[in-house]
């Protein structure tokens, strides 16, 4: 709702501009005829008329009064809506004081900017009206801080947003420069949800029962925040890296704080949130030919093993699937009902298609999956230490082997989708080499090695 003294057009422009098409009152005979306020997406109620009519009122005496229509609707909004008035002295204009003055309602208070409050006229309306004085250089501090605060007021009296509307909402974001605060709050609020939900697991010795609902309660607490992970990294264009690391180092803190005593099994399992996120963000990062976030993910990301006393380690060994998912542990599952041969790769690909099946096709999920051990074994190869070994995974499997010559030697599906990337230019700096030709021969001796780990299933 604005009313204006303005003869100019720029207000109706500004809210076009926002996607808004005001009803534009300008004649008092035009009340009668108006769309009712309240169904009006905005309402613009010209007192003084538009400079493309010949009515349009400027001199003292024009201004003295105004026609029933006017005090009546100007009335109905002081009753209904209120007043912060902005860049208006009430020097000149002697009928709208007169109607602000006369309006029977309070029940709301009249605000008015600290710049142009000043004279004798409108310091009298404030004492009448018990006003407020707005501090404000100009309208533009003005209603900038407006907007914050009533922005800032509908967060805190919004109902947790459901998965797909936080979803909805990472999408509009994304590319949007103006909401990376926005952007970098929604996700947090995830996080925050997850690591709380997570923070009480017990890292005391149990059954396999007990472990069993450990990885439980970590994969329902971690969900929604996955599938935000999914959707951001996907649709990013990199504007957000730093937030997608930021996230996974949080988890990782949650997971290797310091403690007093815990079973090993148990311990390592609490890094079970972190390892699911590495995944899901690794997985969606490949998928759009980023190559360089997972890298990030792996090498930048941080922490301390062995309830937080160890030697600090990075993600692509701290999060290792058969560090975090001790095989034999799940293996003794109750859920666990048939043979798998890559038990902690097997369990974190189930437990991550579930809960991505909405984010990531299907078509793609297991490829990608594989993809992405494979990538992390890269990074653990270049490592120069060869005391942490390989990460074995169902990338190894048997099935994942492609027949070569009569010579017998095999090329390993997910080192050939590698090679067949479209952009191999991160992982060349990252694995110290020179050219592709150069990158080629490092896979091809990383696969030999990767040969000796096959598992035949």
């Amino acid at each position: 709702m604005v009313v204006t003294t303005n003869f100019d057009r720029l207000m109706e422009q500004a809210l076009a501009e926002e996607g808004v098409d005001p009803q534009v009152i300008a004649r008092p005979e035009a009340v009668d005829g108006m769309k009712p306020l309240v169904h009006s997406p905005a309402t613009i109620i010209k007192l003084h008329g538009d400079y493309r009519d010949v009515q349009t009122l400027n001199t003292s005496e024009e201004l003295r009064t105004y026609p029933f229509e006017w005090r009546t609707l100007l009335t109905q909004v002081l009753d209904e809506y209120g007043l912060l008035a902005a860049g208006w002295s009430a020097d000149w204009d002697t009928a709208l004081v007169q109607v602000i003055e006369d309006a029977p309602s309070r029940r709301y208070p009249l605000y008015w900017d600290q710049r142009s409050s000043r004279g004798d006229n409108a310091q009298r309306l404030l004492a009448h009206r018990d006003g407020i004085v707005v501090p404000a250089v100009d309208a533009n501090e003005l209603f900038t801080d407006l907007a914050d605060r009533v922005e800032a007021l509908e967060r805190l009296s919004h109902t947790p947003l459901t998965s797909a509307m936080a979803i909805a909402q990472v999408k509009r974001y994304l590319p949007d420069p103006t909401r990376r605060i926005d952007l970098h709050d929604l996700v947090m609020s995830a996080l925050d949800d997850a690591v709380e939900g997570t923070r009480t697991i017990s890292v005391a010795a149990g059954s396999p029962e007990l472990y069993q609902a450990l990885l439980k309660k970590c994969r329902d607490h971690t969900a929604p925040l996955l599938r935000l992970l999914a959707t951001g990294v996907w649709h990013d264009d990199g504007s957000h890296d730093q937030l997608w690391v930021d996230v996974l180092q949080r988890l990782v803190d949650a997971a290797t704080g310091r403690l007093q005593s815990a079973s090993t099994v148990m311990e390592k399992a609490r890094r079970y949130p972190a390892l699911l996120a590495l995944m899901t963000m690794g997985i969606s990062s490949t998928l759009r030919n980023r190559e360089d976030l997972l890298i990030r993910l792996c090498r930048e990301v941080t922490g301390a093993p062995d309830m937080g006393i160890g030697e600090p380690q990075q993600a692509f060994d701290l999060l290792r699937n058969d560090v975090v998912l001790d095989p034999d542990a799940v293996l003794g599952q109750p859920r666990t009902k048939s043979r798998w041969y890559y038990p902690s790769s097997q369990q974190l690909e189930e437990d991550l298609q579930s809960a991505l099946v909405d984010e990531i096709p299907v078509r793609q999920f297991t490829s990608a999956f594989h993809g992405v051990e494979y990538r992390i074994s890269l990074l653990q190869g270049a490592r120069g230490d060869s005391s942490h070994g390989l990460q074995a995974g169902g990338y190894l499997g048997s099935q994942q082997w492609i027949p070569g010559s009569d010579d017998g030697t095999r090329t390993l599906r997910a080192g050939a989708a590698f090679l067949a990337s479209r952009d191999l230019s991160p992982w060349i700096e990252a694995l110290q080499v020179g050219s592709v030709d150069e990158l080629s021969d490092t896979v091809l001796a990383h696969d030999e090695r990767l040969a000796l780990m096959v598992r035949y299933d």
